[in-house]
């Protein structure tokens, strides 16, 4: 954001994994890998990548910048979009800012600790920027970040410039440990608007902008090993020199843009292939929100409105209709985007056949965009049992209920299949009377008909499998839903918890 936008907004704040599933409309280079800067990329982070080139003019995620200042308000923005939406929307990335730029150890941990939430709870992606500054505020004083900066003396030994630097690189790798640690892709935009001059690290040509971001980049890659960043690279102005670009270090190329009241923006779009036409591009500040509808023309892969912005310059209309738009990955969609599983729309979108043998779901840290139906509380992703892996699906139940059911409503395209199994079990509290029993069942087709493989006895001292044959089930192709539908006797009573791991297909 530019100085002119930075200061009244800092003064507001102050006074208030299966690659193969591809959705029939996504690129025709979607199993290939993205090419990502760093060779030892993390899996998770270089997935995060490859979707968004799969996805590419089909789907944009969402994006809004937090209150980064103040723990009290870390969800205030998402929240106000959520209250500005119907049906409720949040977004599907949420950006964060070390508050001091990591100029003192463990400053950011409550970031860090929300961040690890949301990526566990529901896949959520982190964008983190910084603005630290050599000087004696550290970061503390908004001014210091548009005054002039010795650079050589960062990489002189002795100076307090190159002290205070050392101590900001360590602490700002302590924090993004902490995220490679729980295995977190972190959108990592350092050094962001290049070329713009108001910023201390551009206020000095190009050749020592380079040296800042190349040493970072060494430092946090190779010295540190942190492989779960994707290195996100924004320009200051349209039309800022290639000069600039720190080729073979950046993964996403970006625009901060503020002030462009069309929302138009095709020709910024165009301008950031000047650096490298086969980078993908995203809008990683704006203050107006992208139609979605002009991804032909401008295919990013996120936006990201700036945090108070969203509402000074955005109505709720405007919200509205972002949000609701069927090309708009928001967090209620961005697992299954993760997954490969997004088709073009919101509801009963085509899929493309699955692999043999695939596992189609683990539940390993997220509840992979599976619900529940008439349960009392879940469903979560638990390591309290597992089929295969560590972690499971689980959701509490009243066996008074007497049915309930774990499922996603979700295309799949099981055409040439012959099998389909769940692993179940059921938690050793409660009066299940005579047994629990579960079914696994599939909907297919335009009129959803219901198959299922039977019902079994089910335990809590082990894993059931169930098993749906698929011989002779027409509409393979158009496998709306997949779940199992538990059941308990008239002679239980009180409440326990059904759980389901490893959804395989053969």
């Amino acid at each position: 954001m530019s100085q002119v936008q930075r200061v009244p907004l800092l003064l507001l704040g102050m006074l208030a994994l299966l690659i193969s599933t591809i959705p029939s409309t996504s690129t025709s280079g979607a199993t290939n890998a993205y090419a990502a800067a760093d060779p030892a990329i993390a899996s998770y982070a270089q997935n995060v990548i490859n979707r968004m080139a799969q996805y590419q003019g089909h789907s944009i995620i969402s994006g809004q910048q937090e209150v980064h200042w103040d723990s009290s308000r870390k969800d205030e923005m998402s929240n106000a979009i959520y209250n500005r939406t119907n049906p409720r929307q949040y977004p599907g990335l949420r950006g964060w800012d070390f508050p001091f730029g990591g100029a003192y150890a463990n400053d950011a941990q409550w970031m860090i600790d929300t961040m690890i939430s949301d990526w566990n709870t529901a896949k959520v992606l982190p964008t983190i920027s910084q603005h630290w500054t050599p000087y004696g505020s550290q970061g503390t004083n908004h001014d210091d970040m548009f005054v002039q900066v010795n650079i050589n003396n960062i990489f002189v030994d002795g100076t307090t410039e190159r002290s205070r630097y050392l101590t900001w690189r360590s602490n700002i790798a302590d924090d993004l440990q902490k995220l490679e640690n729980a295995s977190v892709p972190v959108l990592w935009r350092p050094y962001h608007e290049a070329g713009g001059g108001w910023f201390w690290w551009d206020k000095i040509g190009s050749s020592n902008y380079k040296r800042l971001w190349n040493d970072l980049w060494d430092y946090l890659t190779n010295s540190r090993g942190l492989h779960n960043l994707i290195w996100v690279w924004s320009a200051g102005t349209k039309g800022v020199g290639t000069d600039w670009y720190p080729s073979g270090k950046v993964d996403i190329l970006g625009h901060d843009i503020y002030n462009n009241s069309s929302a138009d923006y095709s020709s910024w779009y165009t301008d950031l292939a000047r650096f490298d036409s086969s980078k993908l591009r995203a809008l990683t500040e704006v203050d107006y929100m992208l139609d979605p509808a002009a991804l032909n023309n401008a295919p990013f892969a996120f936006f990201m409105t700036w945090h108070t912005d969203m509402f000074y310059r955005n109505s709720d209309s405007k919200i509205q209709s972002v949000y609701q738009h069927n090309k708009t990955v928001n967090r209620s969609r961005i697992s299954q985007y993760l997954n490969g599983r997004l088709g073009s729309s919101g509801t009963n979108p085509t899929a493309t056949p699955i692999s043999s043998g695939a596992t189609l779901y683990n539940f390993e840290g997220s509840t992979q965009g599976w619900s529940a139906a008439n349960v009392n509380a879940g469903p979560w992703s638990v390591n309290e049992w597992a089929a295969n892996g560590s972690y499971s699906l689980k959701a509490d139940v009243s066996l008074g209920n007497r049915s309930y059911d774990l499922k996603l409503t979700q295309a799949h395209n099981f055409s040439g299949k012959s099998q389909l199994q769940a692993r179940v079990r059921h938690a050793t509290w409660g009066n299940v009377g005579s047994g629990i029993s579960a079914k696994l069942y599939i909907k297919v087709g335009s009129n959803w008909a219901w198959y299922d493989g039977g019902a079994i006895t089910i335990n809590s001292g082990g894993t059931t499998t169930l098993t749906l044959n698929l011989s002779g089930i027409a509409n393979l192709g158009i496998v709306n839903e997949i779940g199992v539908s538990f059941s308990s006797p008239a002679n239980s009573s009180g409440t326990s918890a059904i759980y389901l791991d490893y959804v395989t297909l053969q």
